[in-house]
């Protein structure tokens, strides 16, 4: 991995996070920038697609390049700097870890995440195709809860009731960094892993507690991307998220990835497997030329 200015890396980071917060969030007002980048996404998989169907002058074998640890640790609520939620991180090669814990309630809306930043620099001497390979190693709790309301309400009229709704998922973003603004390629299905979905409505009358929905997370969730071109002496980057999207009307969210005995979220590295012929049939093993 390349020498990486955290403080700068951080600078640029802002900007790309915002970018990416318009595009999740979606809407109207995002669709022309939507457009472009598909339209970019599109050229950048027909280069890999080229890169794939050179005939190599010899047998030919993948190579690996393992990236062992992240540069930065990084917690975001809607694409704004949330250290309050990181309660402890590390980087070490192969077990690099974060602890985070947060509650929201009331009329609530946001996007958290914790994102662990990989970096690659393309230096073996030719263009490669990628595929992409990292894991999520999660335990720790998730909880929503709805108030009730006093009256029932009809459906002309403004709701008492309380709702509350959380996804929690785990994610890998593709950043093509040589190109400026960076840029993603294509979406594929295997960049996002659902963790858990809750939902609770607080229903109405004297007697409701309201409802609390909730669950314990202890799995592993892998995440992959396919056929991405990486050109000669460029840069990619790869975040590795854990994200908690929710709403709610009179509701409370926890998240809680700290608080008790192996709670954690455990990122150990990023795998790249180069499936594209290189000139004279060699092969790269973590980077470097064999």
């Amino acid at each position: 991995m390349p020498d990486v200015d955290v403080s700068l890396m951080k600078t640029a980071l802002s900007a790309v996070e915002r970018r990416l917060h318009t595009r999740r969030s979606g809407g109207t007002a995002s669709f022309a920038p939507a457009k472009a980048a598909f339209q970019s996404g599109m050229a950048s998989h027909a280069r890999a697609r080229g890169l794939l169907t050179v005939k190599p002058d010899r047998p030919f074998a993948p190579g690996f390049v393992t990236l062992k640890a992240p540069f930065l640790i990084w917690a975001l609520r809607d694409a704004t700097e949330a250290s309050q939620i990181l309660v402890d991180s590390h980087i070490e090669p192969m077990n690099s870890w974060a602890r985070i814990s947060f509650r929201d309630e009331g009329t609530i809306s946001a996007d958290q995440r914790v994102n662990f930043y990989f970096l690659w620099r393309n230096d073996v001497g030719a263009d490669v195709v990628v595929d992409v390979s990292t894991y999520l190693m999660l335990n720790g709790f998730c909880e929503v809860h709805a108030s009730h309301g006093w009256i029932w309400t009809p459906f002309w009229g403004a709701s008492t009731i309380g709702q509350c709704d959380m996804t929690v998922n785990a994610e890998l973003t593709v950043l093509e960094w040589w190109n400026e603004p960076p840029t993603e390629p294509l979406r594929e299905p295997g960049q996002l892993q659902e963790v858990v979905t809750l939902s609770a409505n607080g229903g109405w009358g004297f007697a409701s507690a309201g409802q609390t929905r909730s669950e314990f997370v202890s799995n592993n969730f892998h995440l992959y991307y396919d056929t991405f071109a990486i050109p000669r002496d460029s840069v990619a980057l790869f975040e590795v998220s854990l994200v908690a999207n929710y709403v709610g009307y009179k509701g409370m969210v926890s998240v809680d990835f700290a608080s008790y005995d192996g709670a954690m979220i455990l990122c150990p590295s990023v795998e790249l497997a180069v499936v594209n012929p290189l000139p004279g049939g060699l092969t790269v093993v973590d980077g470097g030329m064999t």
